[in-house]
């Protein structure tokens, strides 16, 4: 039962009294109630889905390292799932996403990491496009980039930028040094499609992709609302 008190005035608009109401508010609490048992079967059903996804790619496809990278994106996803479960106001923290995937990638030493932000909390619309791209990133370096052995370093900053008119921005960097080898820029595969192109429609999104000669560098600006997305255009293409 909810209670609301209002002044009570005459004709003169000169307060006579209060006027109490009462609203029965047990239907609503019944229907929130119903709809957090609902968003957590759903969340329990996607990653008996994407288990079953995986399932069905051992099954069907050869094994080798096509298979074994495409059965790392339905992994992150349920650990993405994991997050949004826990999360009690349908936001994420950027950098509980950005930890979990080098944990669960056992990527790099603490020395070899340098994590920095400031608190961002990323809207379920948001989550899944931010997380994928991280994954992509993460992988690579493992695989390839600075993270493979002990002699790279990895940089991963964000901030958040406010333009007049629009709201907040997020800022992200994604900075690899300290490759021996230069990383190799006419490798396209799905990552590379994700970061340069697919990000600009899902997350209305300004993306760098670089390839130094120590390592390999990735902007992200991206608004934290969602907006139109922008012309093809706007995509810094990489190097």
């Amino acid at each position: 039962m909810s209670a609301r008190l209002v002044p009570w005035r005459d004709g003169h608009r000169k307060t006579d009294g209060v006027g109490v109401t009462f609203v029965n508010i047990t239907g609503l609490t019944q229907a929130e109630a119903r709809q957090r048992v609902l968003i957590a079967e759903l969340q329990h059903r996607t990653r008996n889905l994407l288990t079953v996804v995986q399932s069905i790619a051992q099954h069907t496809l050869y094994k080798g390292a096509p298979l074994d990278a495409f059965l790392m994106r339905p992994s992150a996803l349920g650990r993405l799932q994991g997050l949004i479960g826990k999360a009690g106001n349908d936001l994420v923290a950027l950098e509980e996403i950005v930890r979990l995937e080098f944990k669960a990638l056992g990527a790099g030493k603490d020395e070899q990491i340098i994590i920095e932000g400031p608190p961002v909390a990323l809207s379920l619309d948001r989550v899944h496009g931010i997380a994928l791209a991280l994954h992509q990133l993460a992988t690579n370096a493992v695989k390839y980039g600075a993270l493979k052995d002990g002699g790279g370093r990895l940089q991963v900053r964000w901030h958040l930028a406010q333009q007049a008119g629009t709201g907040p921005k997020l800022m992200f960097e994604w900075d690899e040094s300290g490759l021996s080898v230069p990383p190799n820029p006419t490798r396209h595969g799905f990552g590379r499609k994700l970061i340069e192109h697919a990000l600009a429609y899902t997350l209305c999104a300004k993306t760098e992709l670089r390839f130094k000669d120590d390592g390999v560098c990735c902007r992200i600006e991206t608004p934290l609302t969602t907006g139109e997305p922008p012309g093809e255009n706007e995509v810094r293409e990489g190097i």
